[in-house]
């Protein structure tokens, strides 16, 4: 008998969690972040927003990471999380549903939406003594997606996953 366990309705909560965060994903990437407002000048930044002027800017090496890191790779994660979640509940599709694992793998290596919002918050604070900051819905809908990322993170379990695929 070893220490590890298998964690209780895994694929259910995941498909929960990652759903979640896939209902989520548009308005975060549309949704204005924060206003900011300098000597009489206001500026709304979503994240699209945001990659948009760096690109624009002279700051594509910039925006390229943060596209691929903060919008393509944690796409890819949900996605591949919820599509495994599904096809494992429906006990359908045992290829597929392995390479879906093995992406989502991948994809977890790559996603640093989580270190985008700590870097976002940080910069909250800096920012509050040079403007004037307002934060819009578009942060409580990134704030909560990055949560239900992480939920869906710890709640997959490889060893189980990799066992009801097998089952498939």
């Amino acid at each position: 008998m070893g220490l590890r366990y298998e964690k209780n309705c895994s694929v259910r909560n995941v498909l929960i969690f990652s759903g979640s965060a896939l209902a989520l994903y548009l308005p975060v990437m549309t949704q204005p972040i924060i206003t900011m407002t300098l000597t009489e000048t206001s500026q709304e930044m979503s994240l699209v927003h945001g990659i948009a002027f760096l690109m624009e800017n002279d700051m594509q090496l910039i925006g390229g990471l943060t596209l691929i890191f903060c919008v393509i790779s944690p796409l890819l994660r949900i996605y591949f999380a919820f599509l495994c979640s599904l096809l494992i509940h429906l006990k359908l599709g045992k290829g597929v549903a392995t390479s879906a694992l093995r992406f989502y793998f991948m994809a977890t290596k790559w996603d640093m939406l989580d270190i985008f919002w700590i870097a976002l918050l940080v910069s909250l604070v800096k920012l509050g003594d040079l403007a004037d900051v307002t934060i819009n819905f578009g942060m409580f809908y990134l704030s909560f997606f990055v949560c239900m990322a992480f939920a869906t993170k710890l709640s997959l379990d490889p060893r189980s996953y990799w066992k009801k695929i097998a089952g498939i």
